[in-house]
């Protein structure tokens, strides 16, 4: 939905509409930046960065479609989580845990077990790719977002980012086979 669309059919004006992308986005976004810096309050923050960012710019995201508008925010956080970090002089990102446990109910505590170990393993080889690969694996899988779409928000070719990703693969491969 784009902003301009949202003014003419809900009768909402340009003032309004930062609040609809934080609507529509604010969760997409907030996963993106938790999962990178693995903190909820400093996540909660920069996600309002993010959008205090697109109020700022909302002349700019008015005449982007609605992918264009993620890809532009996408970017917006990706560049806060980086400052953030310059800010610290901290390198290092954890790494990925598993965003939803699926119904903890239904397993054994053997099945339980096993799974969180697996979380583990994959967690450890994920960190040991690096951080570009990282990041668009967590946007592919995580955010199921195509190549298309992360190619706009790193502001790269399509073809990189299907190349990194088929190399991020074949390593995780290789590590988790470890």
């Amino acid at each position: 939905m784009q902003l301009s669309h949202v003014r003419s059919n809900t009768g909402v004006g340009l003032d309004d509409a930062p609040l609809t992308l934080f609507d529509q986005y604010a969760t997409h976004i907030f996963r993106y930046v938790y999962q990178q810096i693995r903190h909820r309050q400093d996540a909660e923050d920069l996600t309002l960065d993010v959008f205090l960012a697109a109020t700022d710019n909302q002349d700019k995201l008015q005449h982007k479609s609605e992918q264009q508008q993620l890809a532009w925010l996408q970017r917006v956080a990706h560049n806060k989580i980086v400052d953030r970090y310059r800010r610290q002089t901290r390198s290092l990102f954890l790494p990925l845990e598993p965003d939803v446990e699926i119904a903890d109910n239904d397993l054994t505590p053997e099945q339980y077990s096993e799974r969180n170990e697996n979380y583990q393993r994959l967690d450890q080889a994920i960190a040991r790719l690096p951080q570009a690969q990282q990041d668009i694996i967590h946007l592919r899988y995580i955010e199921g977002m195509r190549c298309t779409q992360i190619a706009q928000i790193i502001n790269k070719s399509d073809s990189f980012v299907r190349a990194t990703l088929s190399r991020a693969l074949k390593r995780l491969r290789t590590y988790y086979g470890q």
